[in-house]
């Protein structure tokens, strides 16, 4: 082997375990998944008329290993209240708590 291929190969195994690092530092189960995709559908259908009543309101939301981040711009708070009102009703995972934040 010459040197070459040697630190090639040593570049390559630093690559592939710092990758392998970061990909699974972040997994997640597939029951996790999918109730991540049910709290993010339950709370787009109760903030979607709210958003279209106020344009130029952006509200987003996403929700990872059942916390939930609510974000966006909104004109004023009496929106960010009426966001509160509409998300109190979604209960949170028995195994977990969900947090909900907005930022104006």
């Amino acid at each position: 082997m010459t040197i070459n291929t040697t630190i090639k190969n040593i570049f390559r195994t630093i690559l592939l375990t710092s990758f392998l690092i970061g990909f699974t530092s972040s997994c997640t189960t597939f029951g996790t998944f999918a109730e991540d995709q049910s709290i993010e559908s339950k709370v787009n259908t109760l903030l979607e008329p709210i958003e279209e009543n106020n344009k130029p309101a952006f509200i987003g939301v996403e929700s990872h290993n059942l916390y939930v981040l609510i974000y966006g711009q909104v004109p004023t708070q009496d929106i960010i209240e009426q966001v509160n009102h509409a998300i109190q009703g979604i209960p949170a995972p028995a195994s977990d708590s969900v947090a909900a934040s907005i930022a104006a």
